[in-house]
């Protein structure tokens, strides 16, 4: 009986400014040649009727469960509905990562754990297109694992759906972190993220070398007849050393005796373990004859130490004052004055 009418439409729940709906009404004709109808091509005709027909419709809709439908009527009434589902995904995921540690003493340096936030904006999430990195370069024994994702959907528009999951940094190490993605539609996302960074939570370590004392007094104080010469160990064995300061008397000693910088910048530079030598000589003596050395210390992530250590010169020789005999009885005593 030939085709009457074809009705169609593209409906989606989102983005419906895209939706559409029309229809076409054949009526019967005197076959001249034609090729179409309202854009419809004419495929195949029986004398006057058109018996076949095809057109492509443009579906723009951005949106999930959008719904194309055909609805063929022929002219003795009967009705033919035809209907497929599917989605379109135009939008790019979002990754953004967040930290709530973010108190760093030299860049990428922390000196405590940090917990990371990964938000995802994504309306077609699958966790496992998720591409994370997660490295410890110092600590292989050590790797963080990324919780399961929760989700918060957003009804009115699923395209800005978050999916957020967290990484706990708690050991120690030079870390690097990236996360990527790509959705279900093959949209990847805005801008991934590489990140790397170094958690150090230990205090370096000093060392101090003098000589042996000739004289240690009740009080513990250790004595030295001439200037002493001292040498100074600095060690991180994480971070890296960020600052090294020494004073003797409360003087600072900025270059050694090796003539070798004690105020440098270290971190320019990613250092573990520094030497010094100084020299009592380098400063005043204290009224009593001491000399206190304090050497302070930090690291790259902010952990200092602070080491004092105090020792006692007397270089002048003793001088004899008197020189007395007296006897007692059949006793001779000396007495000796200095």
């Amino acid at each position: 009986s030939g085709i009457e009418k074809v009705e169609w439409s593209v409906i989606s729940p989102y983005d419906q400014s895209n939706n559409q709906e029309n229809k076409v009404v054949i009526v019967p004709m005197n076959h001249n040649g034609e090729t179409e109808i309202e854009g419809w091509k004419i495929d195949s005709v029986e004398e006057n009727l058109v018996t076949q027909m095809s057109h492509s419709i443009r579906v723009s809709n951005n949106s999930n469960d959008i719904v194309a439908r055909a609805i063929l009527t022929d002219r003795a009434g009967n009705v033919t509905t035809e209907e497929i589902s599917f989605s379109i995904d135009k939008t790019r995921p979002t990754i953004q990562v967040m930290y709530d540690n973010n108190i760093e003493h030299h860049s990428g340096y922390y000196k405590e754990s940090r917990i990371a936030t990964v938000t995802i904006n994504e309306r077609n999430f699958n966790e496992g297109d998720v591409q994370a990195t997660i490295r410890n370069l110092t600590n292989t024994a050590s790797i963080p694992v990324m919780s399961e994702w929760t989700a918060q959907i957003n009804d009115q528009n699923p395209d800005a759906n978050i999916y957020t999951a967290t990484v706990v940094f708690e050991a120690e190490g030079d870390y690097e972190f990236a996360v990527d993605y790509v959705d279900m539609a093959g949209n990847p996302a805005v801008s991934n993220v590489q990140q790397s960074f170094t958690i150090d939570k230990t205090e370096p370590t000093i060392g101090m070398e003098v000589g042996e004392s000739k004289f240690t007094d009740s009080k513990g104080q250790m004595w030295y007849s001439q200037d002493m010469a001292m040498g100074i160990t600095v060690k991180d064995a994480c971070a890296g050393i960020y600052s090294v300061e020494v004073s003797i008397n409360g003087t600072a000693v900025t270059t050694d005796t090796k003539n070798k910088k004690i105020d440098a910048a270290f971190y320019q530079n990613r250092t573990w373990e520094e030497a010094f030598y100084v020299n009592t000589n380098q400063v005043s003596q204290a009224d009593d004859g001491s000399y206190t050395i304090e050497i302070k210390v930090v690291d790259n992530s902010g952990n200092s130490l602070v080491f004092t250590k105090k020792i006692f010169i007397d270089k002048a020789a003793p001088k004899i004052t008197g020189f007395e005999f007296s006897t007692a009885g059949s006793q001779m005593k000396r007495r000796l004055r200095y």
